[in-house]
């Protein structure tokens, strides 16, 4: 679970940033008080100064000179110095007055000062809210800024209102079968839309429905997000703007005007009441759209701060699915997609500062979702119940054959006592081990890789399966109780010390001339119960050997039995399924672990129970 930490800022409109407090609150470990369990909360009050005037300019004037390559044609109105500017330079200009204002304030020395003493440098995720409704705070570059990068690398940037709640008759999440996704693609005009709906088709192997609007109506839009079986995710991909006065506006399509995010309000309430987690506003300027959804009290928003290029956007969309659909971290997913925006383009020929544009507008009142959490987790559709209750009758099947074809108890427990590995073992384990397989792939594997795969083991271990049963010694319970064979060439020596063995407990072995027996499928059974049974001390070393000889021509396949016919008990059938599936389940969980040697960081996938 990420460490939360928030700064509140607080500014009354008279004042604006001239006079400013933050309030630090540092979200510790779980705690148990009292008899319920809560977190540790260190809170801190300090001053601060205000937001400096060439701070501000700094901004604004990157903010100029980013839109000026994203579309030139945004710049007519303003003056060439804003056009012509170098980017790179405004933006470095921007950090270097961002974190001298942070370190050279006492009250921003203090802060840091409480956060390095409370959060160690070993915190993996951090999850850091600014919290105000003031646009130039909201705008800065925090995860530039020095302290966090130095000591917690880790740490990813959200925005949320300094008061928060959950929403209005909130149920908490609503679980699914599927993955439930309303995705919005608006008017199109210099976009590519069609890589957004290849990437969301892309989620349906992660047990996701989505349900695609292209340039929907108003009412079209409203009558979806009201749908009562509600959603888990709203995408919308467009165009999007924010005007001076914070309004935030959406173009649904290309014959309409842009309709004002307070159009959807009452259909946001309703998908919210109904299950809606997470929005993501793939768009241009959507800090409007995310204040104004903030008093909604929507559980979760990633908007994007500034005008994006739409390469910019159907990267961060593609690495964002990516990482969160295969179950890692609301943070982790956009903090990945982020630096991967960073490492391919924050260049000074490119587009510097690209990587701060996408903001997790976020309502600490509630959890963070994860993927796996939309989806039912416990029950068992139909076809999984028809799938588990095949592996148990599959693991019980062959002693149960054994059974029904010998009709002997002692003989079937004989037989599990010395072949533990086919007949004990995958009756008690087998079937639990391919259904704990089944769920890891469901989970963690692409459909369209697993079906490659999964045919091609298939194919192995139906050779596997072909080696078994023409191998030399076979098992016992392979012959059917008529079974016989007759075996020539003998050597003189064998037949004189089989002819010793008329003597023994076992049954007389049918000698049929000087050079051949025949072979009972009665004698190798007795003769195996008498060697496992008898004690060692009581057979002479030779007699043993003569035993050992017996058995291994008596079960080998190519000598005695490829070319006789009707010797083959049903249970034979029923130990090749048991060998195919045990070969099957060992290949598939090499290639689990493959799979797993390639991810970054296996912990990921792990899912808290806190989460």
């Amino acid at each position: 679970m990420a460490r939360e930490i928030e700064l509140t800022f607080e500014e009354t409109e008279d004042q604006g940033l001239e006079t400013l407090f933050v309030r630090v609150t540092i979200y510790g470990q779980l705690s148990y008080q009292n008899g319920q369990l809560s977190y540790q909360r260190i809170r801190l009050r300090t001053q601060i100064c205000s937001v400096p005037p060439s701070l501000i300019q700094a901004l604004i004037r990157w903010q100029k000179s980013f839109h000026a390559i994203v579309d030139p044609s945004m710049m007519e109105d303003e003056t060439e110095e804003y056009f012509s500017c170098n980017c790179w330079q405004s933006y470095e200009h921007l950090i270097t007055k961002f974190n001298y204002w942070l370190d050279t304030d006492q009250g921003w020395q203090q802060i840091q000062e409480e956060i390095r003493y409370y959060v160690p440098r070993s915190e993996i995720e951090i999850y850091f809210l600014i919290q105000s409704k003031n646009a130039t705070l909201q705008q800065l570059p925090w995860q530039d800024w020095s302290f966090l990068q130095e000591n917690y690398p880790q740490t990813e940037i959200a925005l949320s209102s300094s008061e928060y709640q959950p929403p209005k008759h909130w149920s908490g999440t609503i679980q699914q079968n599927k993955v439930k996704i309303l995705a919005v693609l608006g008017a199109d005009d210099d976009l590519d839309l069609e890589w957004d709906e290849t990437l969301f088709h892309n989620l349906k192997p992660f047990s996701a429905t989505i349900k695609l609007l292209k340039q929907p109506s108003l009412f079209e839009l409203q009558c979806h997000l009201k749908e009562e079986s509600g959603w888990h995710i709203f995408f919308y991909g467009g165009h999007s703007e924010t005007l001076e006065d914070g309004t935030g506006l959406l173009w649904l399509n290309n014959q309409e005007p842009p309709i004002q995010i307070e159009q959807l309000e009452e259909a946001f309430q309703v998908a919210i009441q109904r299950g809606l987690q997470l929005g993501i506003f793939n768009s241009c300027n959507g800090l409007g759209l995310g204040n104004y959804l903030a008093h909604l009290r929507f559980p979760q928003l990633i908007v994007m701060r500034e005008v994006i290029p739409n390469k910019i956007a159907i990267q961060f969309l593609q690495k964002f699915l990516y990482k969160y659909s295969r179950n890692h971290s609301l943070i982790t997913s956009l903090f990945e997609a982020k630096q991967s925006l960073k490492a391919d383009h924050h260049h000074p020929d490119y587009y510097p500062g690209v990587h701060h544009l996408p903001t997790l507008y976020s309502n600490p009142a509630l959890s963070l979702p994860r993927w796996k959490k939309f989806r039912k987790q416990n029950k068992i559709s139909p076809l999984e119940f028809t799938l588990l209750s095949a592996l148990i009758l599959v693991s019980f099947s062959l002693p149960v054959s054994l059974w029904i074809e010998f009709k002997r108890l002692d003989l079937v427990l004989f037989y599990a006592k010395i072949y533990p590995h086919i007949v004990t073992f995958p009756t008690i384990f087998l079937w639990g081990c391919i259904w704990s397989l089944y769920k890891a792939f469901k989970q963690l594997v692409s459909r369209h890789l697993l079906k490659t795969v999964t045919l091609i083991i298939i194919f192995i271990s139906i050779v596997v399966v072909h080696v078994e049963w023409t191998a030399p010694n076979m098992l016992l319970f392979e012959f059917n109780q008529q079974a016989e064979a007759l075996v020539t060439n003998i050597p003189a020596t064998t037949l004189w010390e089989l002819e010793k063995l008329n003597n023994s407990p076992i049954n007389k072995i049918s000698i049929e001339s000087e050079k051949n027996i025949i072979i009972h499928q009665s004698d190798l059974e007795k003769t195996l119960i008498y060697l496992v049974n008898k004690p060692s001390q009581l057979l002479t070393k030779e007699k043993t050997e003569v035993y050992h000889q017996y058995m291994k021509r008596g079960l080998d396949y190519p000598q005695t039995w490829s070319q006789v016919k009707g010797w083959q008990s049903s249970s034979r059938l029923f130990y090749g399924l048991i060998v195919f599936i045990t070969s099957f389940f060992l290949l598939m969980l090499l290639f689990l672990w493959v799979q797993l040697m390639k991810v970054e960081n296996i912990n990921n996938y792990i899912v808290s129970s806190q989460t």
